[in-house]
């Protein structure tokens, strides 16, 4: 297989192939050759989403995630890597930047910025961080950073790119950058998602990395994966989980899976919750249900009540069967359950019955302003 930049090719009279590797010795006519995997763009090439990576392998060790050189080498001049993103000064065109040092986060750099996440709970369950390279503002440098959210198009504003010395990626749409640099440059530009890993918080807001897998690194984006959310994150009661206490009392129940995933392409969130019986707290209170979202929805423009999304099956108040749909609105962590028989909101106090069920699943983008 020929892996120089290109080869001229002339069939012969007789059907012979003449083969010209540029950048390589030129072999005898009708022969081909073998260049050395760093002599041409494409070496451990990625296709990615809105763009291309070469040469960039992602590598965990002692608390440090590292992008290096593919083929087990440091990044360096004579062993790049290269990415091939959008363009900054010519929107609609491709920029390809050569990267010649190796990227190195330092896991505990990261402490602080929860990029949503409810401060001092623990995120006990893996959830996924997206690797991203952005460029600055005159296209001359780039930088790795990470984010909760997938598929994002540019970086986040200015106020939530944070950094080893600059603890703000609080909400989530935070970016956390690898070094230390001026943010001012680099806030809402191209930014390439070229892959992802797993990660988990602690109850002193720092992170850990969870090892590697073939299911993370470049060019892998936790397809096909669900992700838990710990009880009392979101404003939900810390006891029971999954919905707020809402100035009344949340009920809890005996069995709970409540798992979502992440569209790495589109950035859609899919939730789904299968909440059951009696887990010796029953809800009180004639306050609205709001059950807590992994992130806060993107579904409505212009105000107004929310979009009701998603469908399941609810059993409440005593025996009553009903269909029920998610009622999310902008910029919020939770979505009201409206109840097709009650047509309205559920409330705290129609969970007091120990047959209780809450069943259903929703779809919905994330809100990158929050």
């Amino acid at each position: 297989m020929v892996t120089a930049n290109s080869i001229n090719k002339t069939i012969k009279d007789g059907g012979t192939l003449d083969g010209t590797a540029l950048g390589v010795t030129t072999p005898a006519a009708g022969h081909f050759t073998t260049a050395t995997a760093t002599s041409f763009d494409g070496a451990y090439s990625v296709s990615v989403p809105g763009g291309w990576v070469s040469n960039l392998k992602m590598t965990l060790s002692a608390g440090v995630l590292t992008f290096t050189g593919a083929n087990g080498s440091a990044l360096s001049a004579s062993n790049p890597a290269y990415a091939i993103m959008q363009s900054k000064s010519a929107p609609g065109a491709l920029k390809k930047y050569t990267i010649t040092d190796d990227m190195e986060l330092t896991v505990s750099d990261m402490t602080g910025n929860r990029m949503g996440f409810t401060a001092g709970i623990a995120v006990t369950t893996d959830f996924p961080l997206f690797a991203y390279i952005v460029c600055n503002d005159d296209e001359t440098n780039i930088v790795a950073m990470v984010s909760r959210l997938a598929a994002r198009p540019k970086s986040c504003v200015l106020a939530q790119i944070g950094a080893p010395d600059d603890a703000v990626a609080t909400g989530q749409q935070g970016f956390f950058c690898f070094k230390n640099i001026d943010e001012t440059l680099y806030d809402e530009n191209p930014a390439l998602m070229i892959g992802s890993c797993l990660a988990t918080i602690d109850a002193a807001n720092a992170y850990t990395i969870t090892d590697l897998t073939i299911e993370d690194g470049i060019g892998r984006f936790q397809q096909f994966k669900e992700f838990g959310i710990p009880q009392g994150q979101f404003g939900s009661a810390t006891a029971v989980g999954y919905i707020w206490d809402n100035t009344g009392t949340a009920p809890s129940w005996s069995l709970s899976n409540y798992l979502y995933s992440i569209n790495a392409f589109t950035g859609e969130i899919k939730l789904r919750i299968y909440l059951y019986g009696d887990g010796g707290t029953d809800g009180a209170g004639a306050v609205t249900s709001r059950l807590v979202i992994p992130f806060s929805a993107l579904v409505y423009s212009g105000g107004g009540s929310g979009h009701k999304l998603g469908s399941g099956t609810i059993n409440y108040a005593g025996g009553v069967l009903s269909s029920f749909q998610f009622n999310l609105n902008d910029n919020l962590n939770y979505a009201n359950i409206t109840s097709i028989a009650k047509n309205g909101s559920v409330q705290n106090s129609d969970f007091s019955s120990g047959g209780r069920i809450l069943t259903g699943e929703v779809t919905y983008h994330p809100d990158p302003s929050t």
